[in-house]
Protein backbone atom coordinates (compact mmCIF):
# COMPACT_ATOMS: atom_id res chain seq x y z
CA UNK A 1 0.00 0.00 0.00
CA UNK A 2 1.53 3.20 -0.85
CA UNK A 3 2.22 6.65 1.37
CA UNK A 4 -1.10 7.68 -0.37
CA UNK A 5 -3.46 5.43 -0.16
CA UNK A 6 -2.65 4.73 3.70
CA UNK A 7 -3.63 8.68 4.39
CA UNK A 8 -6.66 8.37 2.78
CA UNK A 9 -7.68 5.05 4.69
CA UNK A 10 -6.77 7.08 7.63
CA UNK A 11 -8.98 9.82 6.83
CA UNK A 12 -11.36 8.01 6.47
CA UNK A 13 -11.56 6.48 9.82
CA UNK A 14 -11.47 9.83 11.58
CA UNK A 15 -14.60 10.17 10.22
CA UNK A 16 -16.12 6.45 11.48
CA UNK A 17 -18.86 7.84 14.00
CA UNK A 18 -20.47 10.59 11.51
CA UNK A 19 -22.80 10.85 9.00
CA UNK A 20 -20.11 11.46 6.43
CA UNK A 21 -18.62 7.68 7.14
CA UNK A 22 -22.04 5.96 6.34
CA UNK A 23 -22.68 8.15 3.14
CA UNK A 24 -19.03 7.37 1.60
CA UNK A 25 -19.24 3.61 2.54
CA UNK A 26 -22.89 3.20 1.21
CA UNK A 27 -21.37 4.78 -1.86
CA UNK A 28 -19.16 2.62 -2.07
CA UNK A 29 -20.90 -0.74 -1.58
CA UNK A 30 -23.48 0.84 -4.26
CA UNK A 31 -20.33 1.62 -6.43
CA UNK A 32 -20.06 -2.09 -6.98
CA UNK A 33 -23.58 -2.40 -8.99
CA UNK A 34 -23.46 0.54 -10.88
CA UNK A 35 -20.07 2.61 -11.82
CA UNK A 36 -22.75 5.49 -11.47
CA UNK A 37 -24.86 5.04 -9.01
CA UNK A 38 -27.74 7.67 -9.04
CA UNK A 39 -28.54 10.36 -6.35
CA UNK A 40 -25.06 11.45 -5.48
CA UNK A 41 -23.34 14.60 -6.62
CA UNK A 42 -20.69 12.91 -9.71
CA UNK A 43 -18.68 15.30 -11.78
CA UNK A 44 -16.26 14.51 -14.40
CA UNK A 45 -13.08 16.64 -13.55
CA UNK A 46 -10.64 16.05 -16.18
CA UNK A 47 -10.12 14.62 -19.35
CA UNK A 48 -8.02 11.73 -18.17
CA UNK A 49 -11.77 10.28 -16.72
CA UNK A 50 -11.01 11.31 -13.32
CA UNK A 51 -14.60 11.73 -11.32
CA UNK A 52 -15.21 13.46 -8.18
CA UNK A 53 -18.13 12.55 -5.86
CA UNK A 54 -18.84 15.14 -3.22
CA UNK A 55 -20.18 14.87 0.30
CA UNK A 56 -20.52 18.06 2.23
CA UNK A 57 -16.81 19.53 2.60
CA UNK A 58 -15.48 16.06 1.37
CA UNK A 59 -14.58 14.64 -2.05
CA UNK A 60 -13.30 11.10 -3.37
CA UNK A 61 -11.62 10.97 -6.32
Amino acid sequence: MCSSQKKAKKQLFELKNTNYFRNIMDFLDKLQENPFPKGYDIVKVRRDQTIRVRFGKYRLF
